[in-house]
């Protein structure tokens, strides 16, 4: 690979890495205006203004579909009034179709401009260097035809536009124009698009009769079987495929042809890349790099909250179920359930206050003890030992009878397909299986914990997605505690540094309020409070209260990117395009909860 190959594979990447933060903005902004699926048709009618967008046109830029599925695609628009006819097989977009398509682009533009890859100086320099070579591009005489290029640039944020928004439009300005330069490499010889990319298909390996090209491309490009058959017919007499037993492979002239093609498709491609120099060609890559690296990492932390989000929404669609079967057990006294997993995960130790102040050391070990004595009372647990408990029989039967209607009814959600219910479950397993193996939890276990007290029981993909996401969390858990233990503080004292540090809170009466589940006393609180300042994390008074200092805002931060750091770890075995698949996932499993949620509501 050369090195403006490598480069480019670079800046596809960095592109590629934009699409959490605007994908789902773009699709909120087609379905406000009930756009169909195959809206992009309006994009390119767009940005051929002021001339009318033709089937012509539409064919030079996608010329591996049939011409009738591409008049399909235009028609359909104009029978939803967003494209009017203004000649033959030649089209403009409506009032309603221009304000929609451009709805849809600044929205897009909105959701970039949530997030600074890179400071705005060095931003600048970045969209600088890639507008001079897309300019570059643009001058070029050949290839003769950029028609992609020439249309991707109507989205372009304009001067006053986000810095991300502007690297974002010319990454994808250099996409699109990828394709013109592959059609400007291949056009000359004179072959069809679709038997080219039968040639394609061939050369890659990926298939070997017309029946395999009819099943992979006739769905969107529109050829059956038969079609793909002549088109291979056509490639024989060229020579440049062979047939034996119905199936087809490239002979030494084929495979010659289609690599001069890639070949050309790379030095028509690169050809505006000349406008900048080795030293420059060497920043981009540098500012590519770390504009990417902040792109995946803010990425990981949207998918961390969409965590949250869809555990929520599950919570949302089978409260009516769980809550009254938790109240029918007896369980709905506060800290109740809580201690009843806890004396499961534990096993086969008993639990005890102790123990569950390990695990969770934010509330008082008294309250712990308090909880397992009330449920020993109710026959939910036996002593065994001073403070020690185990489950009892009718403590395993309540907690299966929960565990029961909870994952049925997740069963009958009607949310996402079965194949991406699947695809995300299979990502969230691979992440909990090397979470499990991760050093952070050793000393600590909760998510191991969690992991053995699932039920053995097939339940549905959404069971399963709930409990991965109960096994994260508990994995959040682990590497929180070990992000901060080693600086000897107590669990208290550390939840109201987080509450001072985030604002949440600056005074003890303030904590005892908002944190009443914790049992802790607001002279406890005072005295946290009065340890923090002593070590110089916060400074105030007691009367008018607490500010975290510069060298405590230096400790929060430190454990909070040790925790991220530890927590995403084990996501490494995804690749960047797998998270981002799971990111569009689990946004639209959120959004499918959301909408139950409120259908149910309602």
């Amino acid at each position: 690979m050369s090195d403006k190959q490598a480069l480019w594979t670079l800046a596809s990447e960095t592109m590629q890495a934009f699409g959490p933060f605007y994908r789902e903005a773009m699709r909120n902004a087609a379905e406000e205006a009930d756009l169909p699926a195959n809206w992009f048709g309006l994009s390119l009618a767009r940005g051929s203004d002021p001339a009318p967008f033709t089937v012509d046109r539409f064919q030079e830029m996608a010329p591996y579909g049939k011409r009738d599925r591409l008049v399909e695609t235009l028609e359909a628009l104009e029978q939803l009034e967003l494209l009017e006819r203004v000649g033959d097989d030649a089209y403009r977009l409506t009032g309603t179709g221009r304000e929609a398509v451009e709805s849809i682009f600044d929205a897009a533009h909105e959701g970039i401009g949530t997030v600074d890859p890179l400071p705005a100086g060095e931003q600048d320099r970045l969209n600088d260097l890639l507008r001079r070579i897309v300019e570059g591009t643009l001058a070029s005489p050949e290839p003769p035809y950029k028609w992609a290029l020439l249309y991707s640039r109507w989205t372009d944020p304009g001067d006053d536009g986000p810095g991300a928004a502007k690297t974002d439009q010319y990454l994808t300005d250099l996409a699109r124009y990828r394709d013109d330069a592959h059609i400007g490499a291949w056009q000359p010889l004179g072959v069809s698009g679709y038997a080219w990319e039968a040639l394609t298909f061939i050369w890659r390996e990926e298939g070997s009769t017309a029946e395999a090209l009819a099943d992979r491309f006739g769905p969107y490009r529109g050829y059956t079987a038969e079609e793909y058959q002549k088109a291979l017919g056509d490639l024989v007499a060229r020579g440049w495929v062979m047939e034996k037993d119905g199936a087809y492979k490239l002979t030494e002239k084929g495979r010659e042809v289609r690599e001069q093609a890639e070949e050309e498709t790379d030095r028509l491609f690169f050809i505006g890349w000349s406008a900048l120099n080795e030293s420059e060609h060497a920043e981009l890559q540098d500012l590519l790099t770390r504009a990417g690296d902040h792109l995946r990492a803010a990425t990981l932390d949207q998918l961390y909250n969409l965590l949250g989000e869809v555990s929520q929404g599950i919570g949302a669609n089978t409260r009516d179920v769980v809550g009254p079967r938790i109240a029918e057990q007896g369980l709905d006294q506060p800290g109740f359930f809580f201690a009843l997993m806890s004396a499961l995960r534990f096993e086969p130790d008993p639990v005890s206050a102790a123990r569950m102040a390990y695990q969770g050391p934010y509330g008082n070990p008294a309250q712990y003890d308090n909880v397992l004595t009330a449920l020993a009372d109710r026959g939910f647990l036996t002593a065994r030992g001073r403070g020690e408990y185990v489950i009892t029989d009718q403590g395993r039967t309540a907690w299966q009878t929960l565990n029961h209607a909870f994952y049925t009814r997740l069963g009958e959600l009607a949310v996402l397909s079965e194949e991406d219910l699947a695809r995300a479950e299979g990502f969230l397993n691979q992440i909990v299986e090397a979470s499990l193996k991760a050093p952070e939890i050793v000393g600590n276990g909760g998510i191991t914990r969690m992991h053995r007290i699932h039920p053995k029981h097939e339940y549905a993909p959404l069971a399963r997605i709930d409990q991965h996401l109960d096994d994260l969390n508990a994995f959040r858990d682990d590497v929180h505690l070990a992000a901060w233990r080693p600086y000897n503080v107590g669990g208290h004292a550390w939840e109201a540094f987080t509450f001072v540090w985030r604002g949440d809170a600056r005074t003890a009466e303030e904590l005892a309020e908002k944190l009443p589940f914790r049992g802790h006393s607001a002279a406890i609180y005072a005295g946290a409070l009065a340890n923090l300042a002593t070590r110089g994390w916060v400074e105030g008074t007691a009367e008018e209260g607490y500010q975290v200092t510069e060298q405590g805002r230096t400790v929060r931060q430190q454990a909070e990117d040790a925790t991220n750091r530890y927590y995403f770890a084990p996501w490494a075995g995804l690749s960047h395009a797998e998270q981002m698949q799971l990111h569009d996932l689990l946004t639209r499993l959120r959004n499918d909860l959301r909408r139950l949620a409120e259908g149910a509501a309602g």
